[in-house]
């Protein structure tokens, strides 16, 4: 059977497909639109002209799923419509305009999710994933293919963009203040009993997402390889980071080969994952294909929930 997930985010809007039986599934078709949602949020709000981009991309993608055969669509929102005092106004209206009931995840909902869905053909059973997207990051600890701490930060790529860079790419003291504020706020939001203070010592980061995939692109191209299940190691970071300082147009012209749509939000995201990094003491990343969408496709079918259609 055919399923349809629809994952909306601060900056993108995406469309996956899938082929389904029982909880396991493999992506036939997907489809991705730049909405940046989280710019048209002012003051907590969601915007009416937000409201309205988000909706005409869900009609571009409704026109679509005309063509496909679909047991259920499932339509859910993570950071963009989580983090504002007038999600139930903007949820209304999307399904006003465009028929689709939208599951808004809570922070850890959206980690947990992450998590299992990353996990889908990965073998580790320590280690701690993130899930960096344009207006929150994720994190779960796990330990002997358990997960044991997870929590869910309002930093983002795409939010970090607009609250700290001026110009397209940021300058030398910009990047150290995006470095210092992500600092401060993971050192501040791990005082939460969830992970008591700081992150565990591992020596594997998992990530997914976004920011991720265009990370390990750019790492890809510079060593003639193609891109997926990448290993890469903190010092390769930190030579992009610094390549980002001291060649900004040999960086620039990296994102516009690698991934043209991220060239304001991959560097703020990649110093995300630095200090994650830095904090847990991993000194590999390793970039998983699947994320939150698989994660909750797996949940809905285990479940047996109904889609999100009129």
């Amino acid at each position: 059977m055919k399923y349809a997930v629809i994952d909306i985010g601060s900056n993108t809007i995406r469309l996956c497909i899938y082929q389904a039986a029982g909880t396991n599934f493999r992506r036939l078709f997907s489809a991705k639109e730049t909405a940046g949602l989280a710019s048209y949020i002012k003051k907590g709000i969601m915007r009416a002209d937000g409201i309205n981009k988000a909706a005409e991309v869900l009609s571009y993608f409704a026109s679509i799923l005309t063509q496909f055969t679909l047991k259920d669509i499932y339509v859910f929102a993570t950071a963009p419509l989580r983090n504002i005092s007038n999600t139930l106004q903007v949820t209304s209206a999307l399904y006003q305009k465009t028929g689709f009931d939208i599951d808004v995840l809570s922070g850890k909902q959206e980690a947990l999710y992450s998590y299992y869905g990353a996990m889908h053909g990965i073998q580790s059973s320590d280690g701690l994933l993130t899930d960096i997207g344009g207006g929150s990051t994720e994190l779960v600890s796990f330990q002997d293919g358990r997960p044991t701490a997870s929590d869910s930060f309002s930093i983002g790529s795409l939010n970090l963009y607009n609250r700290l860079v001026s110009d397209i790419l940021p300058t030398d003291d910009e990047i150290a203040a995006i470095d210092a504020y992500i600092e401060k706020t993971l050192k501040e939001r791990l005082q939460s009993d969830a992970f008591r203070g700081k992150l565990p010592a591992v020596p594997l980061l998992i990530g997914v997402g976004g920011t991720i995939r265009g990370l390990e692109k750019i790492i890809a191209r510079s060593k003639g390889l193609s891109a997926g299940g990448l290993n890469i190691t903190r010092t390769e970071i930190d030579h992009l980071v610094d390549c980002a300082s001291k060649r900004r147009k040999d960086f620039r012209d990296s994102v516009l080969k690698s991934c043209p749509e991220r060239i304001h939000t991959l560097l703020p995201g990649t110093l995300i994952v630095r200090q994650l990094m830095k904090q847990s003491g991993a000194d590999l990343l390793r970039v998983s294909r699947h994320g939150v969408r698989e994660g909750y496709l797996k949940y809905c079918l285990r479940q047996g929930k109904g889609g999100a259609t009129a």
